[in-house]
């Protein structure tokens, strides 16, 4: 199981992308951070058993960052590297309802599926 949460500042679009990664990935689910620090928020996930949890934070122009926690006995550790987040395609922008997998293209697949659809 991983628990994915937000950073205290939050918005719409971190809020959204969040849900989309939850949905994707198995075994995911949300935890609202709200106003808890760091040390609150590694007592609440050691008490559901979580060893690794991982934090979206809201940048100032962009979305932001996306960062990796060891949970320990008395805090959570960062972990090395953080990703940083400059442009996302949301879920909601493809405009199709149903459940969304996560899928990687190639460029090369792209350009065969493009010629496909035009001929």
């Amino acid at each position: 199981m991983i628990r994915v949460t937000t950073g205290r500042r939050t918005d719409q679009r971190v809020n959204a992308l969040l849900k989309d990664i939850a949905y994707s990935l198995a075994s995911t689910k949300i935890m609202r951070r709200g106003k808890t620090g760091l040390t609150d928020l590694a007592s609440r996930l050691r008490d559901e058993g979580m060893r690794y949890t991982l934090a979206f934070f809201r940048g100032h122009d962009e979305l932001g960052r996306i960062d990796f926690f060891d949970v320990q006995q008395t805090d959570v550790a960062l972990l090395v590297p953080s990703l940083l987040v400059k442009v996302v395609k949301l879920r909601r922008e493809y405009g199709e309802n149903r459940r969304f997998i996560a899928q990687a293209m190639t460029s090369d697949v792209a350009a065969s599926d493009e010629a496909t659809k035009h001929q």
